[in-house]
């Protein structure tokens, strides 16, 4: 996730299991001056990443979280 420049970090990522299913959660920072469909794009990106990345994993959840930098 962090390796997209638009992204200048990750935290509070959780992982459930329940049976086979994987829900993962996490909070993307991302830079305040963004426009919501900037932020829109990125975290659609972001998840298409992880969904390649990690087949196993049924459902992401991503928050955007503004960040000045």
């Amino acid at each position: 996730v962090c390796r997209n420049p638009r992204v200048l970090g990750c935290k509070d990522i959780t992982v459930l299991k329940h049976a086979s299913h994987h829900h993962v959660t996490l909070t993307c920072q991302l830079n305040s001056t963004a426009t919501l469909a900037e932020v829109h794009q990125i975290i659609s990106q972001v998840e298409t990443q992880l969904y390649q990345g990690f087949p196993q994993v049924q459902r992401f959840t991503i928050h955007a979280e503004p960040v000045n930098r």
